[in-house]
């Protein structure tokens, strides 16, 4: 199933071999190059995922502050 995804995000076959391959669950390998290279900020934001920088800089500083 990790194989899988890693490809429909476009990832060589190569890399996604070294990536299927891992022991680690998903919050370890989240942390891994290959998988930063298909999950990036645009596709993160186009599933709906909430960018928590965004959200701490507005819990932080407030509701007016610009990012």
């Amino acid at each position: 199933m990790r194989r899988r995804h890693l490809i429909a995000l476009g990832i060589w076959k190569n890399e996604v071999k070294l990536a299927s391959r891992s022991r680690k669950g998903y919050w370890r390998m989240a942390g891994n190059s290959i998988v930063q290279k298909g999950l990036t900020n645009q596709w993160l934001e186009e599933q709906g995922v909430p960018n928590m920088r965004n959200q701490w800089i507005i819990l932080h500083y407030g509701p007016k502050f610009r990012v």
